[in-house]
């Protein structure tokens, strides 16, 4: 799979939970599925998205880091 693709899969996973709005899966799971990539998986912006997480989430917030990714 390319990165592109590997990325695009990470997000629409990412988006499933977040139309549950169960914001800890979403994050969750957008950073295991980086993880398996290699070219994304040491990603600093990754790990940092942690702070989205503990300050207060909403879907707003966690799409937009989610979404963020290139």
């Amino acid at each position: 799979m390319k990165r592109s693709e590997h990325l695009q899969w990470a997000k629409d996973r990412a988006g499933e939970y977040l139309e549950k709005r169960d914001f800890t899966a979403a994050y969750s799971s957008f950073y295991s599925d980086m993880s398996k990539y290699e070219e994304l998986k040491d990603n600093i912006a990754l790990k940092l998205g942690i702070t989205v997480m503990l300050n207060n989430p909403t879907v707003k917030s966690v799409r937009n880091f989610i979404e963020g990714f290139n």
